[in-house]
């Protein structure tokens, strides 16, 4: 007789971890929108702060490329403008956040991180104030 009746088997996934960065020194640029072009093609222009990403993503580039899902996360850190509260942490004010994270997803898509930035399931961003000066 065997004694399988309630017994479960579980299936441990080897899931891998790694970890890497980037630091990429300016001024953080929104993703801009497509336009058309004079024969009626769509093309997106590139910002200098997306060369600056795909530049410092190329330098750090992961072997193999990531496969399966991916999280990400981005802080953006901008100057403090003399106007802002000196108390102030967030910035809350233009570029939009997710124009932001946009411009960072497709530099490293366009890098070679991974093949679509469709693997990303979880994104962490922020955008903070930070004076440079101190």
């Amino acid at each position: 007789m065997t004694r399988y009746l309630g017994r479960k088997i579980r299936m441990a996934k080897k899931i891998e971890r790694q970890a890497h960065s980037i630091f990429v020194v300016g001024k953080p640029e929104p993703h801009p929108r497509p336009r058309r072009g004079m024969y009626g093609n769509f093309y997106t222009p590139q910002t200098i702060w997306f060369q600056k990403v795909r530049q410092c993503a190329l330098a750090r580039l992961p072997k193999p490329p990531f496969a399966g899902p991916v999280v990400v996360i981005i802080k953006f850190i901008f100057e403090i403008k003399k106007s802002t509260p000196k108390d102030a942490v967030w910035m809350d004010k233009r570029p939009d956040l997710d124009n932001l994270e946009k411009t960072v997803l497709d530099a490293l898509t366009a890098s070679g991180w991974w093949d679509d930035d469709s693997q990303v399931v979880v994104i962490e961003s922020s955008k903070r104030w930070c004076n440079f000066a101190a």
